[in-house]
């Protein structure tokens, strides 16, 4: 499918061209026309708009607020995630850091991928995510599928992913400042395709952005503080205290985050982030060049569209009968 063949969706051609201008530079970019359409088709099949559907609540409070679509494992249960308990021991808490010690790719990061795939999976099974649910999803090896073959995730066979990988990720940088912008660029054409942005003020729409897009460059974003397994976390309107990211002004409303991920379209850019680092780790490499961004946003367009509650059960037939 090529962009021309999009314009048979005239509700999203305006959004079309808008993209269009936003990544001319990037032209270049191998398969950005397939991953531009895409976003288009994702526009299309409205699974953010499902998903609000389904829980009952409005665009604006899945947008200012987290999405809570199960009653969450408690930090002891998640303790035992083979990867989970991985990830913790080697990938940085940016609770703990300031921003100009953060490394690209943190903890949060890495578990948005479980987030990410509870809104998935709640859509596919149809129902409020019971303990069992979460407990299907989180020990069926889906993780290791995903971060070992990316976007051939329905591969069953997945190698083990062991800390040294872990270690990897945490050292990875971005190729150049190209590609740390290229990244930035598509996630904000993503977002103003798939989320309708004009009823919300600047404050809001920052308040979606991932790490990678803050900095001391950009003091005018503000991002919501992570509290990593629970903890609770405030912020300072104006100020990530968790990132000492410093603004230029500060305003004195103080917000308490207690759940542990940011709203869904944050949610999104950070898992986009975590698996081009997976796509550059894999391919031996110690930066994130521009065919990883491509490869992650490819491995999302494919977890949106694909039933992964068959995959689930298939992932645990296989365990049990291993066993």
């Amino acid at each position: 499918m090529s962009l021309e063949d999009s314009e048979s969706l005239p509700v999203n051609y305006y959004f079309k061209k808008k993209i269009e201008w936003s990544l001319k530079e990037f032209d270049h970019v191998k398969d950005l026309d397939d991953v531009l359409c895409q976003i288009i088709k994702l526009k299309e099949l409205r699974f953010h708009y499902k998903l609000t559907d389904k829980l009952q609540i409005d665009r604006r409070s899945s947008i200012l607020r987290p999405l809570k679509v199960g009653i969450p494992l408690t930090r002891e249960e998640l303790q035992k995630v083979p990867l989970i308990k991985i990830g913790s021991e080697n990938l940085n808490d940016p609770f703990l850091y300031p921003y100009f010690k953060k490394d690209l790719i943190n903890f949060p990061d890495f578990y948005f991928l479980y987030k990410f795939l509870e809104a998935v999976y709640f859509l596919n099974i149809g129902h409020f995510l019971k303990k069992e649910d979460l407990e299907k999803l989180y020990f069926c090896r889906l993780d290791e599928n995903i971060i070992s073959n990316l976007d051939d995730f329905e591969d069953l066979s997945s190698r083990e992913i062991t800390s040294e990988f872990f270690v990897k990720l945490k050292h990875l940088d971005w190729e150049n400042k190209e590609t740390d912008t290229f990244f930035n660029q598509l996630n904000r054409a993503r977002i103003d395709m798939i989320y309708d942005f004009t009823e919300f003020s600047d404050i809001d729409y920052s308040g979606s952005m991932t790490p990678s897009g803050i900095g001391l460059d950009r003091p005018n974003l503000q991002m919501s503080a992570f509290p990593p397994l629970h903890k609770r976390a405030y912020v300072l309107s104006g100020i990530p205290i968790n990132r000492g990211v410093i603004n230029y002004g500060i305003f004195f409303s103080i917000l308490p985050y207690g759940s542990p991920y940011f709203n869904f379209p944050a949610t999104e850019n950070a898992f986009l982030l975590f698996l081009a680092g997976c796509s550059a780790v894999n391919s031996d490499r110690d930066v994130i060049n521009e065919n990883d961004v491509i490869k992650a946003y490819k491995t999302y367009y494919k977890l949106l569209t694909t039933n992964i509650s068959g995959i689930v059960d298939k992932l645990l037939e296989e365990k049990f009968m291993s066993r």
